[in-house]
């Protein structure tokens, strides 16, 4: 094989051993990793995510049948089963991607999550993952990579590849676009530019702590910058950014889809539908129909302040005693994840009924 841009030129080259001409391939495969004359990643990215999708669908399958219902065990099939296939050769090739690659990488954790709390494929897809805990699948790739190039730092410098990557390095500081180059890029572009490791090879390990922060510190800028999800910052205690609670109690599916509808925005509340629009309709004037004054009809009023469900909290008195006036976020953060589900359910057909009442001819 011959790296280069020019096919036509790369063909009137020719190669002999002995008398037998050596075919010049443009395509390899080495370790399960394809190479291409063309020098760049992208096929075997696009490879690797066909691979891992086929891998997410099989698991969910066997889900299904087993019956498996535990966020944790769930979690843990994925890391262990789809995961691996995803990331396999991530090292050379993952500083190869654009973000718009990228996006489409993340959907198979997306469609991980989605499937265990039934919410619309519209979800934003960063607001599942602070729901879970989770981070991108992208960044277990980038610790993979930084982990891979903290090993080669220890590498004796006789090395045959550890000499590669001294070239590699040499070359992207004369401008040409190398693997050093790409993954010093890949790195910088999520705040850990600071780990680098061929200058000072006594650096210490990355962890996923690292990595967690570092995304920590980029998605709390962004979470300002949207409405969605700067509502949702009221339900969100990023200081504890981990797993939510009622996706580690044993709930019925119902009862998980109900309350994740909820804290994702998967719901019909007018803070949701207004949205909705072709000319979304200003937050504003999102307005609760079920009252004379006016308040927009969002998640907190819809839950705590609205006396048309005056009613069902009598029922749930107990849900209602003990949280911070105002405060949706410790409303959910209560143990009894059953009882909220229940009264949501109830809150969620009393409205469902009066909106269809309201259009009903009289």
């Amino acid at each position: 094989m011959i790296f280069g841009r020019n096919k036509r030129k790369l063909n009137q080259e020719a190669f002999y051993l002995g008398k037998d001409q050596i075919e010049i391939t443009h395509e390899y495969k080495h370790l399960g990793i394809d190479f291409y004359s063309h020098g760049h990643f992208e096929p075997s990215g696009k490879r690797r995510r066909i691979a891992s999708m086929k891998a997410l669908i099989a698991t969910l399958r066997k889900e299904a049948v087993v019956g498996v219902t535990c966020w944790e065990l769930k979690s843990h099939l994925f890391k262990a089963l789809v995961l691996p296939t995803f990331t396999y050769g991530t090292e050379i090739w993952g500083g190869d991607l654009k973000n718009s690659h990228w996006k489409v990488f993340e959907k198979g954790m997306k469609i991980h999550m989605m499937s265990h709390v039934k919410v619309r494929s519209s979800t934003t897809y960063h607001i599942l993952l602070a729901e879970f805990g989770e981070l991108p699948m992208e960044l277990y790739a980038l610790k993979l990579t930084m982990g891979f190039q903290q090993r080669l730092a220890h590498l004796p410098s006789s090395r045959l590849v550890s000499q590669a990557t001294s070239l590699s390095r040499l070359l992207a500081e004369q401008g040409f676009n190398t693997w050093h180059k790409s993954t010093t890029m890949w790195k910088a572009s999520w705040g850990l530019s600071l780990w680098e490791t061929h200058d000072n090879p006594t650096t210490s390990k990355i962890t996923f702590n690292d990595i967690k922060e570092a995304f920590l510190a980029k998605e709390w800028n962004s979470f300002h910058l949207s409405g969605k999800k700067l509502d949702y910052l009221h339900l969100k205690d990023f200081l504890k950014y981990e797993c939510e609670l009622y996706l580690k109690q044993p709930l019925t599916p119902p009862q998980r889809k109900i309350i994740a509808a909820y804290r994702t925005s998967n719901h019909r509340l007018a803070i949701e539908t207004g949205r909705w629009s072709t000319i979304p309709v200003s937050r504003d004037n999102r307005l609760c129909n079920f009252i004379s004054y006016n308040v927009v009809e969002n998640e907190a009023h819809f839950v705590l302040e609205c006396p048309l469900y005056n009613s069902i909290r009598d029922k749930f008195q107990s849900l209602f005693e003990n949280i911070v006036l105002g405060s949706l976020k410790s409303f959910f953060q209560l143990d009894h994840q059953v009882d909220i589900s229940l009264y949501l359910t109830e809150a969620t057909a009393l409205r469902h009924s009066r909106e269809l009442a309201s259009l009903t001819p009289s």
